[in-house]
């Protein structure tokens, strides 16, 4: 408190004088206590410094005997206690802030899966409480057609400790369904046992509407071109030619079939490759014709249709 043994013999050192108005009634109700049970239990109040400032302090005594004058008494400095709570609690409202800003839903479960935490626009996206989501929230929340797999999902995650990833769609609070993509990942502690789930879920649904109408116009555009008998070709900078309508495959299949056969004939010194790319909706076929210069010869692709696309084909032939 910056006093020193001078000031107590000077006298300027008083109990009035050192605790600030506020905590003078609380003091009194101590001084009560004191007298009438011998003790005091511990509480926490101020104390002025001796340049003004002041000092958060634990104060708590007792009397040797209960109608006698002499006991003893104990102040804590509770500066730097209060000083690392401080610290804890703008560490915890920034991290709050921090979530709450994040433009996705965050929720927290224990080890089996119950709700421990949501955040905050995830509660006014749902128009849900928190204790709605322990007493089966997630049924309502979740698409009924979609809960079943979300389900099985993450009760999988659970038991195996992966990680839970899932696409789903989610109701909001005016009871329209988005579809989400949700990712889950285990905490674990330094014995590697899982002690919370933390997951979030992404708005992917105009998205997931793109994707749909891209699929209606390859699909119309498939079915137009089958009726009139045309084909799309695109061609890049490279040369690469790039065929990518079924049915311009059907019109120019044959002839680039001769012309494998033809350029990878024993006596022909022509180089011919066929190679695969482009995995995941197609299969590509390259034939790489005879060329007399050093540059690289022009590349022509032809990629055979989806399997689901090849079956319509066939049905509707």
């Amino acid at each position: 408190m910056g006093y020193d043994r001078g000031d107590l013999a000077a006298g300027r050192m008083r109990w009035t004088d050192l605790t600030p108005a506020e905590w003078r009634e609380r003091d009194e109700r101590a001084r009560a206590e004191l007298s009438s049970t011998g003790t005091v239990q511990s509480y926490e109040k101020e104390y002025f410094r001796k340049d003004g400032g002041r000092v958060p302090v634990l104060i708590g005594g007792a009397l040797f005997e209960q109608s006698g004058s002499e006991g003893v008494a104990f102040v804590l400095d509770l500066t730097e206690r209060n000083r690392a709570e401080g610290a804890l609690r703008e560490s915890e409202y920034k991290l709050r802030k921090i979530i709450e800003t994040v433009p996705s839903l965050l929720w927290s479960t224990d080890p089996a899966g119950e709700p421990t935490q949501l955040s905050q626009r995830m509660l006014d996206y749902s128009g849900m409480q928190f204790e709605d989501f322990l007493h089966g929230g997630w049924e309502a929340f979740i698409h009924p057609d979609d809960f079943p797999e979300t389900a099985r999902a993450f009760y999988h995650a659970i038991q195996t400790g992966i990680s839970y990833q899932a696409v789903n769609r989610l109701r909001r609070a005016d009871g329209e369904f988005r579809w989400h993509q949700t990712r889950g990942e285990p905490l674990r502690d330094r014995e590697r046992q899982i002690v919370q789930w933390y997951g979030l879920s992404v708005d992917i649904d105009e998205r997931k509407k793109a994707e749909e109408r891209l699929r209606r116009s390859e699909s119309y555009l498939a079915e137009a071109q089958r009726l009139s008998h045309t084909g799309t070709w695109v061609l890049d900078a490279r040369g690469l030619i790039r065929c990518r309508a079924l049915q311009a495959a059907k019109i120019c299949g044959n002839a680039f079939t001769q012309t494998i056969e033809t350029g990878c004939g024993k006596k022909s010194r022509r180089h011919c490759a066929r190679k695969e790319i482009s995995r995941p909706s197609s299969e590509s076929y390259y034939l790489m014709e005879q060329s007399n210069t050093s540059k690289q010869p022009p590349i022509m692709s032809f990629p055979r249709p989806a399997r689901w696309l090849r079956r319509s084909a066939h049905r509707s032939m």
